[in-house]
């Protein structure tokens, strides 16, 4: 039987979901703004795809800077650009979501929503997602190509998307991919709070959690904003 997917919101329990492992908002944030900002960088001389690999490719470098001062390291290994902790139990890649990213629930019917990412992925991928729910002892590569570099680590996703003026993004740990090649069912979600792309702007009020929620506690939530440069 499918567990429930573990869903954190709220600032604190956010915050201290990610010291465990060895992460923060800002850090997490910052990545995306320096990807965001690759993003404004490009025009209409650009090819149509470059906004969108640009934005993918400068999270990933902020993320990896950032990171890799605190003892982190850096992985290509199976084509997935990824940063391991120090420990190596786990890692994160930059990875795009859809409308549902930043959602526990559907605005307009209250139904639980869950993201799905935004394009398909390859076969490195679609490996370690299978390690993520299964036991490692278990573990028997469908293809001899598959390089899998740690058998024991847990492969997370930063996934995010641009909403006008705004970011929403999450921190989630996949379960299982589609016959389409899509991630759509997650382990853990850790929402973060949403992220104003305006002057001045910053991390903006996390939204409360769902009342159906049972690991959701309905707190009031600082306003923590960027000071304008």
């Amino acid at each position: 039987m499918w567990q429930k997917t573990a869903v954190y919101q709220g600032l604190i329990e956010v915050t201290d979901k990610l010291a465990v492992m060895g992460l923060t908002v800002k850090i997490l944030s910052d990545a995306i703004l320096a990807g965001e900002a690759a993003r404004d960088m490009c025009t209409a001389n650009d090819p149509q795809t470059a906004a969108g690999y640009d934005a993918w490719a400068r999270a990933t470098k902020s993320l990896r800077e950032q990171l890799t001062t605190q003892g982190w390291e850096r992985s290509d290994e199976g084509g997935l650009p990824v940063i391991v902790s120090r420990s190596g139990d786990l890692a994160v890649t930059v990875a795009t979501g859809d409308e549902n990213t930043g959602w526990t629930v559907d605005g307009n019917t209250g139904h639980p929503v869950s993201p799905r990412t935004k394009y398909a992925k390859g076969a490195t991928t679609i490996a370690l997602v299978t390690l993520n729910r299964i036991q490692p002892d278990f573990w028997e590569p469908d293809r001899e190509e598959i390089t899998v570099p740690d058998p024991t680590r847990k492969t997370w996703f930063l996934l995010r998307i641009r909403d006008g003026e705004s970011v929403r993004a999450e921190l989630s740990l996949p379960a299982a991919i589609g016959d389409d090649g899509h991630v759509e069912e997650w382990l853990d979600r850790i929402i973060l709070p949403p992220i104003s792309l305006k002057p001045g702007g910053g991390i903006l009020e996390q939204p409360s959690p769902d009342s159906g929620d049972e690991r959701g506690i309905e707190i009031d939530v600082p306003v923590r904003r960027r000071s304008q440069q």
